[in-house]
């Protein structure tokens, strides 16, 4: 049996670590920017089961797929954003959303939630953590397998390189996924 990447896969822990994230907002009516939106489906179910009112921004890659979001490249789209505007930025990458991370990072939204999707591969931002960490794309390509079991500990460094103290995340493993589902706030 094959396994492939789906819209909102391992949708209990997603809405666990989001629902957990819109608890530490002390407000009624929250801004989150949903830099992966897709349909909206995720942020549409998680609205049924909060009193909180929800304004959610979605930005979507592929044409014609949200009838709301903003269509385009989020890379290209958060940096003309004024992320500060938001309570909450949802980044549900299929892979690492390290280049989304380093905009928000070069922004520093303080106390902004920050809710991410990071998948231990060396795909997306997994080389540059490595990179990060001194081994270059030489050593990288050698000793992949070595690598990869140090994702977690390059994606800690960086996060702690950003001042980010506290991560709290679950952890889900199986024989088709390594995901980390998490979220943090940015100091104040």
């Amino acid at each position: 049996m094959s396994s492939r990447q789906t819209d909102n896969s391992e949708k209990d822990a997603k809405i666990s670590v989001r629902l957990e994230a819109l608890n530490q907002i002390p407000k009624d009516e929250i801004r989150i920017l949903d830099a992966f939106h897709g349909k909206g489906v995720m942020w549409k179910e998680i609205s049924k089961l909060t009193d909180k009112t929800l304004h959610i921004d979605g930005i979507e890659i592929e044409r014609g797929k949200s009838e709301t979001a903003m269509e385009g490249n989020n890379l290209k789209i958060m940096p003309t954003l004024d992320l500060s505007d938001y309570d909450l930025i949802d980044l549900d990458a299929y892979g690492s959303p390290i280049p989304q991370l380093d905009i928000v990072f070069k922004q520093n939204p303080k106390g902004c939630i920050i809710v991410y999707t990071f998948i231990l591969t060396m795909h997306g931002g997994g080389s540059k953590l490595m990179r990060m960490m001194g081994l270059t794309d030489e050593m990288q390509k050698k000793s992949p397998t070595a690598c990869k079991r140090k994702l977690s500990i390059a994606l800690y460094n960086y996060l702690a390189y950003n001042k980010i103290n506290e991560v709290n995340e679950i952890f889900v493993k199986r024989s088709s996924s390594r995901k980390w589902y998490g979220w943090f706030r940015i100091p104040e």
